[in-house]
């Protein structure tokens, strides 16, 4: 699945948070319908708890899909181990707590003339102020209106809800990982660097702003400070445009990452803000990436190529302009020149 296609789950997420039920129960069916109160919300939260833990059954993709909220963020843990994607992770648990249910209604027969005998999807939510996790069940979409039926396991009831619900929860385990490469704050960033087998572009920050520290002929030289946010923005927008099968142990198989020589870095003056490396390994010019992992990491992925090679131009680009500057103004100087 391709990463545009996150976009597209984060508009479900927002379809989702956003939209209360349209349409009641058919009346010309024979329902018998528990409470008028026709918008209740899905669920009811008590003050202070949250959502810990998300496991996602798709009875249309096997196994299942664990998202666990810690202290720095939403994980997956399976089928893969990884940071989530935040938007997406913050989404779902959005969608779950502001999202409205139908009345509650007794069926008529069994579960099966609703589909929730063999559910479409199955979402076991843990709460933090609660040891017993609850499951919501997925099934058939609705013979009238823009509705999916669902209930609780071990309710006796079921109700409508909105289908973009259900749609937010079949993303495949690629769409839930974290593509973005660079994630500290870059309040408190003070080195940027960029280097290949030829080349070695670093930028540092000082009392007095951004500067030059290589090339050397270039140190302590000053650095537009609109031209770092540039640099910044090429480091915050690259992603993965693929996981490789077969990670994490991959990082220790080759793919030219066992001494690569491209590399880009992100650090700060606090020791306690981890620095972020992304090392390049060999091209894969099918694909027009680079297979690339991060330092501390074994897991391998694909980069675009082109993106690393924007980096890399601006540097080149804004190191030819400093240095020509500097002929001009030798020339200036000295007419002999």
């Amino acid at each position: 699945m391709r990463f545009s296609l996150t976009a597209v789950f984060f508009l479900l997420f927002l379809l989702a948070v956003s939209a209360y039920l349209r349409l009641m129960p058919d009346r010309t069916e024979k329902q018998s319908v528990l409470h008028e109160n026709a918008y209740e919300k899905l669920l009811d939260l008590h003050e202070g708890d949250q959502i810990v833990s998300v496991r996602i059954e798709d009875r249309e993709r096997p196994g299942r899909l664990v998202l666990v909220k810690q202290n720095t963020g939403w994980f997956i843990e399976e089928p893969i181990q990884g940071a989530a994607d935040r938007i997406l992770a913050e989404g779902l648990e959005a969608a779950l707590r502001l999202s409205k249910r139908g009345p509650l209604m007794k069926p008529e027969s069994g579960w099966r003339d609703y589909g929730l005998d063999k559910p479409r999807a199955a979402v076991e939510i843990t709460l933090k102020q609660s040891q017993e996790p609850r499951k919501l069940l997925f099934g058939d979409k609705a013979a009238v209106g823009n509705s999916v039926f669902a209930r609780w396991e071990k309710d006796p009831d079921y109700f409508l809800t909105d289908p973009n619900l259900l749609r937010a929860f079949l993303g495949s385990p690629y769409s839930f990982r974290e593509k973005r490469i660079f994630l500290r704050p870059l309040k408190g960033l003070s080195r940027m660097k960029v280097q290949n087998d030829a080349e070695v572009y670093e930028i540092k920050l000082q009392e007095s702003g951004w500067v030059w520290a290589e090339p050397i002929d270039l140190l302590g030289r000053p650095f537009a400070s609109e031209s770092a946010d540039q640099v910044m923005g090429f480091f915050r927008g690259l992603f993965v445009k693929e996981f490789i099968a077969g990670e994490p142990q991959g990082a220790d198989k080759g793919f030219g990452l066992l001494s690569p020589e491209t590399l880009l870095e992100m650090a700060g003056s606090d020791a306690s803000l981890e620095k972020e490396v992304l090392r390049l390994g060999d091209e894969l010019p099918v694909r027009d990436a680079y297979y690339a992992h991060k330092e501390g990491s074994p897991e391998v992925f694909l980069v675009a190529r082109d993106k690393i090679g924007e980096v890399f131009a601006f540097f080149r680009t804004l190191t030819q302009a400093e240095r020509s500057h500097a002929v001009q103004k030798r020339r200036e100087g000295n007419p002999a020149v």
